[in-house]
């Protein structure tokens, strides 16, 4: 859990490559959630990525 905890602080700060790895850990879930109506939906796909980086960069990380 910790090393979640670095990589999402890490990915908060900046890092591309932390923020990269990130995603691989989520793309099946992104994918799954970006069909409508059976279809792939790119717009909808790219919206999903964003609300991630938006989650990320406003996800409260205490000081432990």
């Amino acid at each position: 859990m910790a090393e979640f905890r670095d990589l999402l602080i890490r990915a908060k700060a900046g890092s591309i490559d932390d923020f990269e790895r990130l995603l691989i850990m989520y793309k099946d879930i992104l994918r799954k959630r970006s069909f409508i109506n059976g279809e792939f939906d790119e717009d909808l796909h790219q919206e999903l990525l964003l609300s991630l980086y938006q989650a990320i960069q406003t996800f409260p990380i205490d000081s432990q």
